[in-house]
């Protein structure tokens, strides 16, 4: 197991074990495997908001060894006196919750990062853009996983990628700013974000051959971030892997 200190200056390695709620750990504990997955939207906004933060991150183990593989987090998940044990996980004072879309949102709110409260509509609209992103992770995930051989990758960037990034164009190109968000990120932004360079990872050049500008600027305007520029130039952030050993693709 690792932690990566979030301060700009300093990265620590150390051996750790996955904190429990009990632990009162002194800062915002953000914790998952050893690789981007669903956790680095979170780290992104994270780190835009400029929070000092630890970032566990768990090592999975040889997927080769089925008896051991991933056996330390799965002994470890029933003692941790979450509600709903899962990864990743945050602890933040006294907000201790799993599931990768809640913890988004949480951080979000509690940095002012997207429409306040009482706009209904600014509000819904963000949810709904985090929910179909969520949903097109699944399908990227999915292939990633198990189906990225043997034509699978070809089937999916042609049924699946294609027509996804097309509608995400569309809305973003209406909605007529920088952002989904408006002038400024929200939660559909950092999770865009990851989704369209996994994309990129993916299908090298899908966003410049397939025309779509408006994500290849939104992704540009992203990285140049206060606060991700950075991030991204340092050895805090680790563009690969991107999914856990025994996925088909990294």
């Amino acid at each position: 197991h690792v932690v990566y200190r979030s301060c700009p200056h300093f990265c620590m390695m150390a051996s750790v074990s996955a904190p429990k709620v009990s632990d009162n750990v002194a800062k915002a504990t953000l914790v998952y495997w050893d690789i981007r997955g669903l956790a680095q939207p979170i780290r992104f906004a994270l780190e835009y908001a400029g929070c000092d933060y630890d970032d566990v991150r768990l090592d999975a183990g040889d997927a080769a060894d089925a008896a051991n593989y991933k056996k330390a987090w799965l002994d470890a998940k029933p003692t941790l006196g979450l509600e709903f044990p899962n990864l990743p996980y945050l602890l933040d004072g006294d907000v201790a919750i799993a599931q990768s879309s809640a913890i988004l949102r949480h951080v979000c709110r509690k940095h002012g990062l997207g429409p306040k409260a009482e706009d209904l509509t600014g509000c819904a609209r963000v949810d709904a853009l985090l929910d179909q992103l969520c949903d097109f992770d699944s399908s990227l995930t999915g292939m990633c996983y198990s189906a990225f051989h043997n034509g699978g990758k070809e089937a999916w960037v042609a049924n699946r990628m294609g027509p996804a990034l097309a509608q995400f164009e569309a809305v973003l190109t209406a909605g007529g700013k920088p952002f989904f968000g408006g002038d400024v990120p929200c939660a559909a932004d950092f999770k865009a974000y990851e989704e369209f360079d996994k994309c990129r990872l993916i299908a090298p050049g899908c966003l410049e051959a397939g025309g779509r500008s408006s994500l290849a600027a939104h992704l540009a305007r992203f990285e140049a971030l206060p606060g991700i520029a950075g991030y991204l130039a340092s050895p805090r952030f680790k563009a690969r892997p991107v999914n856990n050993p025994h996925a088909q693709f990294k």
